[in-house]
């Protein structure tokens, strides 16, 4: 199951992020918008944020990203 769950909880956390340049600008494409990509799964990488989906224009990069919150008790 994708749920992550308690014996009373069930969580799935979700994020939608886009990436648009200022002026959204045709500039993520060629070279650029395979920089884009690596930079942001290296990102996604030290903060262990699994990408589920994502896709890419001229104009924006977007996409759905997967965390592993852990709950805590607070004393």
């Amino acid at each position: 199951m994708d749920d992550s769950n308690l014996s009373h909880t069930r969580w799935k956390c979700q994020y939608h992020i886009v990436f648009i340049p200022k002026y959204r600008r045709k500039t993520l494409y060629g070279k650029v918008k395979k920089d884009v990509r690596e930079i942001l799964r290296t990102l996604c990488g030290y903060k262990k944020v699994e990408i589920v989906e994502s896709a890419s224009c001229s104009t924006m990069y977007f996409f759905i990203a997967s965390s592993e919150i852990s709950p805590t008790v607070e004393t």
